[in-house]
């Protein structure tokens, strides 16, 4: 059996998250994903106005995003992934 695990961490003024979640369906975790990604961003803005990176991609049964602060990635990131696991 195929599941795909949600992967989000980050650190937000150096208070680091952590959040694992577990989807049957890839267009469960890749809804959840987006909502995570939406956020992020918005969080980002409302953190930071200093210059801010970012990389998404999304391959039918894997994503990635990656969001951080340029020169301070320790204070202020956010990775959010998927990823496909078989389980027994």
């Amino acid at each position: 059996m195929k599941v795909y695990v949600l992967l989000e961490e980050g650190s937000w003024d150096y208070e680091f998250t952590n959040n694992i979640e577990v989807y049957t369906k890839f267009e469960d975790a890749l809804n959840k994903f987006n909502e995570l990604v939406k956020t992020a961003k918005a969080d980002m803005k409302e953190w930071t106005e200093e210059v801010v990176s970012e990389q998404e991609i999304e391959q039918g049964v894997a994503a990635y995003f990656s969001t951080y602060e340029d020169g301070d990635y320790t204070r202020l990131h956010d990775t959010i992934t998927i990823s496909e696991k078989e389980v027994k």
